[in-house]
């Protein structure tokens, strides 16, 4: 049962073990302030339902992909 929750929930548990060890050293052991990281959802994720998937959001989404592209190949990036 144990080993079924921890497969079904995997990605909360990577999130977990990723908020307690980085590089090899434990960073936090508090229980509740991993929780905390691990349940709260990103504030810089952007609704789906805002994002423009017209042809000409498309359009406009790809033209500054590629003037983003040259400004770094101008700045030697």
């Amino acid at each position: 049962m144990a080993v079924r929750t921890i497969i079904e929930n995997y990605d909360l548990v990577s999130l977990a073990i990723d908020e307690i060890v980085d590089d090899g050293i434990i960073l936090e052991t508090d229980p509740t302030i991993i929780v905390q990281r691990v349940s709260r959802a990103p504030t810089q994720d952007l609704p789906v339902g805002r994002i423009d998937f017209s042809e000409q959001g498309v359009n406009n989404l790809a033209q500054l992909g590629k003037s983003k592209l040259s400004d770094w190949l101008r700045q030697g990036l």
